[in-house]
């Protein structure tokens, strides 16, 4: 075969030699111009040289560059030869001659933003650079503004054109490029609204004021990540809006709203160690009813005031503790079953004589079947100034020792090493037995270890031992039998009271110590 590379005249060739451009920025060969074209041709009995294709030469066949419904109307019309246009030109002059010599209406604002994003990619070319956008529009004789709409119209076409199976989105440029403005993760799920949007009020779908509305709400979507990730996936959310005009911003604004009031609702009632339970039933909650009851604000609402009594109802039996001075608050107090304390020592007050007369006071809050366990330091004035006191009718009965030996420090130069506190016991004139199965934990002398701070349960540095705390509590109390501490410190006492079915009360005035109460499972009143 003889390809002819360059015609000054319209040359005759064979149909089946015209191949279409490979980049041929036309969406689909419009059915309707084909079937108009055979029908004039079979008419008329002939191929108009007037409008011949132009090609260029490919191997052995010709690229159409302009002229793809004609030839197509040629071929419906059973004719096997045409007049085409032959020239040699290079890539880029060809790819530009697809929308310049199909301009007369032939390629719709869409098609021709296709083009574009080929002829001036994103992102390169720049305003007012050689190359970029006004120069294109300036070649192909359309205005900056409209160019741009068109292309990102098309962009969105790119990135949905899967959805659509006809060419519903042909004449869309300027809904897609309204769509454009969307977070590009949600464009196919516009888009696929957008085909479906014909109904029996508007025959014709959306326009394109109806898609610039649909799309500013959706832009007003303010849905922190942690939040999208977890029960409002961006995707769906749009979907939901878009099928239910009930479901806006506004509302999706509110779920994130009641989601973080649950959140902090939680933070605010539970302590440290309680807290992560709940903000994972909260979180769990959310993210199994996604779609469905976490999507209705009334229903979030819900089942927040029921998690809200859940943890009120923990809360109501966790060890209160009270910010205020020992005296005032041990006046307030109503007869308890054990005293179990732990005052500052003799290094931590000016007058340690003067200091310890707060102790009288805390035992006559104690009844007669009572027994009180106060810890004191080992140092002789501050025994003495304890020792010294009028107790009423409780009585000093023990002067007992908890000894620990996993402290050591430094060793004393001349005296000898402190690894031991004392402990007054009293009891009631009325109390019971001492409920004590265990002869060895009877012992006047306790030999406990210290809390260690390695292991994560030190709070502070003269922080007693649960065992010890729960060895007193156990021997002198029974279930729901009321335990206080004047002097609550990190709460330990009344958190083993607690444990042990008890009821802890205690106060302090140190705002860092009642965080950490509070911290640790305490239920802190002002």
């Amino acid at each position: 075969m003889n390809v002819v590379t360059a015609s000054q005249v319209p040359v005759y060739l064979n149909i089946s030699e015209l191949v279409p451009h490979p980049e041929n920025p036309r969406i689909c060969i419009r059915k309707d111009v084909v079937e108009a074209i055979a029908y004039a041709l079979i008419e008329t009995g002939f191929f108009s040289e007037m409008h011949a294709p132009i090609v260029r030469p490919q191997g052995d066949k010709y690229e159409i560059i302009a002229g793809h419904q004609r030839v197509e109307g040629a071929k419906e019309a059973g004719i096997d030869q045409i007049p085409c246009w032959v020239q040699e030109m290079s890539d880029a002059k060809a790819y530009m001659l697809l929308v310049t010599s199909n301009n007369q209406g032939e390629l719709t604002p869409l098609e021709i933003g296709l083009h574009a994003l080929r002829a001036v990619p994103k992102g390169e070319h720049g305003r007012g650079k050689k190359g970029g956008i006004s120069d294109y529009a300036r070649v192909i004789g359309k205005n900056r503004p409209d160019v741009i709409l068109y292309r990102q119209g098309a962009e969105v076409y790119q990135e949905c054109k899967t959805v659509d199976q006809s060419t519903v989105l042909l004449s869309k440029a300027q809904h897609l490029a309204a769509i454009h403005k969307a977070s590009k993760t949600v464009w196919t799920v516009i888009v696929q609204a957008l085909i479906n949007s014909p109904n029996e009020d508007k025959p014709n779908g959306w326009t394109v004021a109806d898609t610039k509305e649909i799309v500013t709400d959706i832009r007003e979507l303010a849905i922190p990540a942690s939040w999208g990730k977890l029960f409002l996936p961006l995707e769906k959310v749009v979907a939901k809006m878009l099928s239910n005009k009930q479901f806006d911003s506004k509302t999706v604004a509110e779920l994130v709203r009641l989601a973080e009031s649950g959140t902090d609702m939680i933070l605010s009632l539970c302590s440290i160690d309680e807290a992560p339970p709940f903000s994972q039933l909260w979180r769990d909650w959310l993210k199994e009813n996604t779609g469905g009851l976490s999507w209705k604000a009334h229903e979030i609402q819900k089942y927040k005031d029921e998690l809200e009594i859940e943890i009120r109802e923990m809360s109501a039996a966790k060890p209160v503790v009270e910010k205020g001075e020992c005296d005032e608050w041990i006046q307030e107090q109503d007869q308890c079953d054990l005293l179990l304390t732990d005052p500052p020592f003799s290094t931590d007050v000016d007058d340690i004589k003067k200091f310890a007369k707060w102790l009288p006071k805390a035992l006559s809050k104690v009844k007669s079947t009572g027994r009180a366990f106060v810890f004191v330091g080992a140092y002789p004035e501050e025994q003495q100034a304890y020792l010294s006191l009028n107790y009423g009718e409780m009585i000093l009965v023990h002067v007992l020792v908890w000894t620990y030996r996993n402290t050591i420090g430094p060793a004393p130069a001349y005296d000898y090493k402190l690894n031991h506190q004392c402990v007054l016991y009293f009891r009631g004139p009325d109390a019971p037995k001492i409920n004590c199965p265990v002869m060895t934990e009877q012992f006047s002398v306790q030999d406990i270890n210290a809390p260690d701070g390695r292991l994560g349960d030190r709070f502070h540095a003269w922080q007693k031992p649960n065992e010890i705390s729960e060895r007193f509590i156990r021997h002198a109390t029974k279930e729901g039998d009321v335990v206080l501490d004047p002097f609550v410190g990190t709460g330990t006492f009344i958190l083993a009271a607690n444990r042990l079915g008890r009821i802890g009360k205690g106060c302090d005035n140190s705002d860092e110590m009642l965080e950490i109460c509070r911290d640790r499972g305490c239920r802190i009143e002002d």
